[in-house]
């Protein structure tokens, strides 16, 4: 796999789901508020990282950043979340 698929993958994953599952899931990866945060403004959603930055008084290169840390963080979470339901019988 190519550098930088996983943060696509995860990117591509959380922007498919529904606004309400995305935020459940979200809320179970094991990364810290702010990170939770930003997923759910960017990912979810779709905030515009423009705004996010005007908001917070902050460079849009920092809210990238922060943003691309956050899904870098978030890859191996949502792999091992997706072959769990891949392994699960239907219900």
């Amino acid at each position: 796999m190519r550098p930088g698929a996983g943060k696509e993958f995860a990117d591509y994953i959380l922007r498919r789901m529904s606004k309400e599952a995305a935020c459940r899931l979200i809320d179970q990866l094991p990364l810290t508020a702010s990170q939770k945060k930003i997923l759910t403004e960017v990912a979810v959603l779709n905030l515009p990282q423009k705004q996010i930055a005007y908001n917070e008084g902050r460079d849009v290169k920092t809210i990238s950043r922060r943003y691309n840390k956050a899904l870098e963080m978030s890859v191996q979470p949502l792999a091992a979340y997706l072959i769990r339901l891949l392994e699960c019988p239907a219900k």
